[in-house]
């Protein structure tokens, strides 16, 4: 890698592959994971002979012990319908296969003008909007305001991967909104779901 994008491989959704081809969350969700057990990651990178990654844990002590699976583990499931708006496709693909594969019926909208289009016409139907907040032509919460104007107290997962500080979102969270900090795991999309779609908003 060159001195540009080897500053950048840690960056969510940063990538040098083709449009479609590549997320940019792989390396991010290590450093992360990494980072959680105390670790850190090494990089030695030369332009045409190729890149090393080392990573560092800290030593443990004593006998491993098998931890048992928990709630918080095991992805939950459901049958509601749950309108999906994301620019991106391959992100846009993978939250829809996982949310199908947990049972759900998925409505997929690319932007925040079609998301409206598509909730306009399953209104009734409808029971969570998952969005995410920077999109083409009509930002999640922009799109999502026309709306609640339509289903007073419709819920929403807004998904980002920046710290939730626009107004905007910080007043639909106030009101009970949640929101999805990107990368996700599949049981925690499935888990805050589930809580979104028991929760009903204020109107």
């Amino acid at each position: 890698m060159d001195t540009k994008t080897a500053e950048r491989m840690f960056e969510p959704f940063f990538t040098t592959k083709d449009e479609g081809k590549g997320t940019g969350l792989g390396l991010p969700t290590v450093d992360r994971i990494v980072n959680q057990h105390g670790g850190f990651l090494l990089v030695d990178s030369v332009v045409g002979s190729g890149t090393a990654f080392r990573v560092y844990l800290p030593a443990a002590d004593g006998i491993p012990v098998a931890g048992e699976s928990t709630y918080h583990d095991k992805p939950l499931t459901g049958t509601e319908t749950i309108l999906l708006a994301e620019d991106h496709e391959g992100l846009r693909d993978t939250a829809q296969e996982i949310l199908q594969g947990l049972g759900y019926h998925v409505l997929v909208a690319c932007d925040g003008k079609a998301a409206i289009e598509l909730f306009k016409n399953n209104v009734g139907q409808t029971d969570l909007i998952i969005m995410d907040v920077v999109m083409p032509r009509l930002s999640g919460p922009e799109a999502y305001l026309e709306m609640s104007a339509m289903r007073p107290g419709i819920r929403v997962i807004f998904k980002t991967g920046y710290a939730p500080k626009a107004k905007s979102l910080v007043a639909m969270v106030e009101r009970g909104a949640s929101v999805l900090q990107k990368p996700y795991s599949l049981a925690s999309l499935s888990q805050r779901v589930r809580a979104a779609l028991e929760h009903q908003l204020q109107a």
